[in-house]
């Protein structure tokens, strides 16, 4: 925990900021997810504003970068939905518009589906790995993504 608050510290203050307002974010999307209906917070999921689409990957990246930190800052763990929902929101904001993936696998050990999410810039993942997404089948319209978010909620 003290490695953690001294990496806060090395932040310039916008990154504090940022790091703040993504910390406050997943609280949000947190308690919506464990103590709302399911239907009262997925309509934001597949939602989009007018993007602008003039972000460059690096300018993405390096605000990622800082919602990642504040996600494992957190009060408990923070998974692959929730880190999205709150990375496409705050950069969505930004006026950049990051798509939502939804993929699925069968487990090699117990042989049970498994989902995973990740956000994709231009067709290619921003928040996690190449070689992690293309473990998973992703699904594609929101009609499979939003039977397969009632999986990834918990």
């Amino acid at each position: 925990m003290l490695h953690a608050f001294k990496a806060f510290l090395k932040l310039s203050l916008l990154e504090k900021a940022q790091f703040c307002g993504a910390w406050l974010m997943f609280a949000k999307w947190d308690l919506a997810i464990r103590f709302t209906p399911y239907e009262w917070w997925s309509k934001a999921l597949f939602n989009s504003a007018i993007s602008r689409q003039n972000q460059d990957l690096t300018y993405i990246l390096s605000l990622i970068r800082i919602i990642e930190k504040a996600g494992r800052a957190h009060w408990g763990h923070m998974n692959c939905l929730r880190r999205c929902l709150v990375t496409r929101q705050i950069l969505l904001r930004k006026g950049v518009d990051l798509a939502l993936c939804i993929g699925v696998k069968r487990s090699e050990e117990s042989n049970e589906l498994k989902a995973h999410s990740w956000l994709e810039f231009q067709g290619d993942p921003v928040n996690d790995s190449k070689e992690t997404v293309s473990t998973y089948t992703k699904l594609v319209g929101s009609e499979h993504g939003k039977q397969l978010l009632k999986v990834l909620k918990s």
